[in-house]
């Protein structure tokens, strides 16, 4: 992971190679023994950890046609992050880790079982914590993952009957996931509540946004709108990878 002149220095090197190895090796079963990265896919993958761990840069786009497998190169470095994270000291306290946006619901929906098989699998060789995800868009934090995060033996009829804040404070406040499929639309609703805007914030390392390049007219900028916001309420912006 470093260059030719040792410009990317790693304070926790050995932790971090460990880490790597748990989530390759997971994304390697999911893969039935054969998940070999591209070239493309390995650098993706080494530049976000340069710049979440070391001194490299704190935006990257990945660009590559339809198909390629873009969504790995963005989604084992952060998950890599994630892990070194949480097998930290800092591990314990940490909260929403990484948010995946989506300029669509339906993206949102297509996308996300990938990288949850991933975790899952990463989760069987985790001791003494896992990775907690949830979905918050078209009603997923309430219908779906109130169930999964806070209380299995809640009904269909109690959860209809059920406001979205109780959802949100059982959630975020209690059983916060580290990594956060949503929209920027539910994210902007989100911010105005303090629970869920703390969570959001306080321990917030990676930003990605998929398919970007549908964020446009409008839509580009209130997510940039968005954006600012998160930014300006994590308390070390200059930490925050895009």
């Amino acid at each position: 992971w470093n260059d030719g002149n040792g410009t990317h220095a790693y304070s926790d090197a050995e932790n971090l190679i460990s880490a790597a190895r748990l989530v390759i090796e997971a994304f390697d079963r999911t893969r039935n023994e054969n998940g070999y990265l591209s070239l493309f896919q390995y650098r993706s993958l080494r530049d976000i950890l340069r710049g979440a761990k070391s001194t490299g840069d704190k935006t990257q786009a990945i660009v590559a046609g339809t198909g390629c497998g873009k969504s790995y190169g963005f989604q084992l470095g952060t998950l890599i992050s994630l892990v070194h994270d949480l097998l930290s000291e800092k591990g314990p306290s940490l909260r929403v880790h990484t948010i995946l946006m989506y300029p669509r619901v339906a993206l949102i929906l297509d996308q996300r079982n990938g990288i949850i098989d991933i975790i899952k699998e990463i989760n069987q060789s985790l001791d003494n914590c896992e990775i907690r995800w949830a979905t918050d868009a078209k009603g997923e934090l309430k219908l779906t993952d109130y169930c999964r995060l806070v209380d299995p033996s809640v009904t269909n009829d109690e959860i209809e009957r059920m406001g979205i804040r109780k959802a949100i404070e059982g959630i975020y406040r209690d059983n916060c996931p580290h990594i956060i499929f949503a929209n920027p639309d539910t994210l902007r609703n989100r911010l105005w509540n303090p629970i869920s805007s703390r969570a959001l914030c306080s321990s917030l390392k990676h930003i990605v946004f998929d398919e970007i390049h549908l964020l446009e007219s409008i839509t580009g900028a209130n997510t940039s709108m968005v954006l600012r916001r998160i930014m300006a309420g994590t308390s070390r912006p200059d930490e925050l990878m895009i």
